[in-house]
Formats: structure tokens, C-alpha cells, sequence
């Protein structure tokens, strides 16, 4: 039976993670989740069901104090971690699950369930640092995914784009010391969380497996195009992938009320397109997507559509 062209991988519960009066927040998914249902082929979509991330799994990447804090916090009823991230009684069980959908769509490509593979969950995770959540993030859900790769099916390079307006500042500190995870971001800068200067290039063995590509508000979005493919056309045939991941933020949109980027839905589909190409190119086409920002409704839909459709090509 040959592979789905995409799975998507959700769950209803993903809303449970309550946070309140907050852009980050459930309406997110519904919009989501209602566009893709109504547009997309059916007969070409694999929906799947997540998994949770054990608590011996989420130690690959996360100080155990992290984990265990998390935990506490929404057993006595929740709270916040900082001003920006919230901490409800399910958001512990939730952000296990979204966690636990990167590892869910990692089996779904290396067994040949579906070829590409879109995460749709939440709470998001670029930001979450080894021993510190922030940044509407609890646990990093894409630098999971890429340490289960390596453990559960023997990949040993893999490439991930962020390309939210806003720096993968947890992701990039997970790997900034290892040389079998390329990170390549673009991002606004100056915008939280402060971080992700062309300089930030990895330390020790990871010497260079860092490339941050930062943009001030309101840069044409083809200057930011054309770096991202400059960028990618230069790495991918050195670094040679066997999996690319992308940290899918649809922050950067011109609708977008927490950023200061022109993208639109054309743009969207341009930055899949490249990703898609050079997969096809050094990973027998596998690519993996995880849902970051985005938070005007309407915007994120139609983005994330735009981007699920450029999933489906060859």
C-alpha cells in the first residue's frame, strides 16, 4: 500500500490546554482544523491520532526539574511560568500529547504511513529550553521529534527550519552543541525573544550547525525568500539530511497582530516549496511540519492550507 501524500496529526484534546483571555489559544485549532477539513482532498489525508511523550522521553532534551515542575504546577491547579505562559490543570497531560504528536508523525513517515506529515498541536514548543519554559511553550515539541528520529530509526542528520517570526531561541539551545542537528532560522529581529544574531553559529562540536537569518520589521518578504533558498541550496548539499523538519509559524503573516513581517499565503507556499525540493533532493522527500505561531484566525487557517497544499506535490 503505497504512503499517504500527507498525514495531518491532531486531537480534539489539544484544546483542553486552557489559557485564558491569550493569543496563543483554542480557537486557534478550530480554525485550523475546520479550513483543512473543508479543502482538502480526503481521500489524500491521513488523520492521525497523537501519542503522549513518556517522561523518560521528554528527559532526552529537558532537565528532569523542567518536566517535574510542569507537573506540579498544574496539579495544584495551575498558574503561569512567566507573563506570557500559562499553566492550566490539563496543560501538563496536554503538553505531553503535543509533544507526543512529532513522535506520532515521525512513525507515520519511517513506516510508510504518509510521506510528509503536518503536527497541528498545542501548546507550540520552539521556545522551551532545556530546563526553562517560556514563550507560550511548555516542552519542545520539534526537538523531540528530531532526538526520536535519531534513537528510534538510526537517522543521524537532520535539518530544521523555523521560519516564525519570532527566534527558535529553545530549539537552537538543544543542539547548539551538536553536530548531527542543523538549525536554520529567520526571524524578525529586534522582536522577542532577543536572541538569533547572525554570530549565534553553535559551540564546540556544533561549531557552525547554527545559521540564524534575522530580518527587521517590515523587510520584502522576497529579500527573506531569497536568503532562506540561498541559505538551504548552500547547507543541504553539504550537510546531506536524511530528515527535514520545519518549526511552520505563520507569525511572519502582514495580518498578524504579534509581528511586524509582510507574508502572505503565496509567501507560505514558497518557503514549503523549497523545503519540499531540497527533501526530495537529500531525504527521500520526508518532511515534517510542527504548527508554531499565528494568530490572527483567519490568516492562520488560510496559511497553514497554503502550506498543506504545497505538502501534497511531488
Amino acid at each position: 500500500m503505497l504512503p499517504a501524500p500527507l498525514c495531518v496529526v491532531y486531537s480534539d484534546r489539544c484544546k483542553e490546554h486552557d489559557t485564558g483571555r491569550h493569543p496563543e489559544n483554542a480557537h486557534r485549532m478550530d480554525a485550523i482544523i475546520h479550513l483543512l477539513k473543508k479543502s482538502l482532498p480526503p481521500e489524500s489525508v491521513l488523520w492521525k491520532e497523537p501519542r503522549h511523550a513518556a517522561g523518560e522521553e521528554l528527559a532526552w532534551i529537558h532537565e528532569k526539574s523542567l518536566i517535574q515542575s510542569i507537573k506540579d504546577l498544574a496539579e495544584t491547579g495551575g498558574g503561569s511560568v512567566d507573563p506570557d505562559t500559562v499553566v492550566s490543570p490539563a496543560s501538563f497531560e496536554i503538553a505531553c500529547l503535543s509533544a507526543g504528536a512529532g513522535l506520532a508523525g515521525v512513525d507515520a513517515i519511517f513506516n510508510r504511513e504518509a510521506r510528509r506529515v503536518f503536527i497541528v498541536s498545542r501548546p507550540p514548543g520552539h521556545h522551551s529550553m532545556p530546563s526553562v519554559a517560556m514563550g507560550f511553550c511548555l516542552f519542545n515539541n520539534i526537538a523531540l521529534a528530531a532526538r526520536y528520529a535519531q534513537k528510534q530509526y538510526g537517522i543521524e542528520r537532520i535539518l530544521i527550519l523555523d521560519w516564525d517570526i519570532h527566534h527558535g531561541n529553545g530549539t537552537q539551545a538543544v543542539f547548539y552543541e551538536d553536530p548531527t542537528v542543523f538549525f536554520i532560522s529567520t526571524h524578525q529581529h529586534p522582536l522577542y525573544p532577543g536572541t538569533g544574531f547572525p554570530h549565534e553559529t553553535g559551540k564546540g562540536q556544533g561549531k557552525g550547525f547554527t545559521r540564524n537569518l534575522p530580518f527587521p520589521p517590515y523587510t520584502d518578504p522576497e529579500i527573506i525568500l531569497e536568503a532562506v533558498q540561498e541559505t538551504l541550496d548552500e547547507v543541504v548539499p553539504r550537510f546531506k539530511p536524511e530528515l527535514l523538519l520545519i518549526s511552520a509559524g505563520f507569525d511572519g503573516h502582514r495580518e498578524d497582530p504579534l509581528g511586524n513581517w509582510r507574508l502572505e499565503e503565496k509567501h507560505y507556499t514558497a518557503l514549503t516549496d523549497m523545503a519540499r525540493a531540497q527533501a526530495n533532493r537529500s531525504c527521500e522527500g520526508r518532511v515534517l511540519s510542527f504548527l508554531e505561531g499565528g494568530y490572527n484566525l483567519t490568516a492562520l487557517a488560510d496559511s497553514c492550507l497554503a502550506h498543506c497544499q504545497a505538502l501534497f506535490k511531488k
